[in-house]
């Protein structure tokens, strides 16, 4: 594993370990969504050089050219699913990071009502682990430019 790679998912794994509260569009360590997981962490583990808490959510993970498709995974590549809020084949809504064996780690399902943090842990909407196929609608995997 790449020394970013591993810088990810060791970030991906604190933040799991913080119990942040789901927040739609959040991307602090203590509000995150599911793409605000991934981005916040891609820019820590990057070193403020991939910083895309600003300008990529999930459907831009899935469509972004730097970020490859793979089929066969390895720790810290991503699992997009499509949902209730996708619009279309190019509009995933729901992206987690994956474990090995066959795990995925990410923020709980959430929507547009979701604004507050605490509220949210409350209710339990912290991030989880589920196994890859955990939802029928598994639009694909992904891997991050990471050296």
């Amino acid at each position: 594993m790449t020394t970013q790679r591993a810088a990810f998912v060791r970030r991906v794994l604190a933040h799991h370990g913080e119990r942040p509260g789901y927040v739609w569009g959040g991307k602090t360590p203590g509000a995150l969504d599911c793409s605000g997981l991934v981005t916040l962490s891609l820019w820590e583990a990057s070193d403020g050089k991939l910083d895309w808490r600003q300008t990529i959510n999930t459907d831009g993970l899935w469509r972004l050219p730097a970020v490859e498709t793979v089929a066969e995974l390895r720790n810290g590549d991503l699992c997009l699913y499509w949902g209730e809020h996708s619009t279309g084949p190019e509009d995933v809504s729901h992206v987690m990071v994956y474990f090995d064996p066959g795990q995925c780690l990410g923020m709980a399902w959430g929507g547009p009502g979701d604004t507050n943090a605490a509220n949210s842990r409350a209710m339990g909407k912290v991030s989880l682990v589920r196994p890859v196929n955990y939802r029928a609608d598994l639009a694909g995997f992904r891997r991050l430019p990471l050296e």
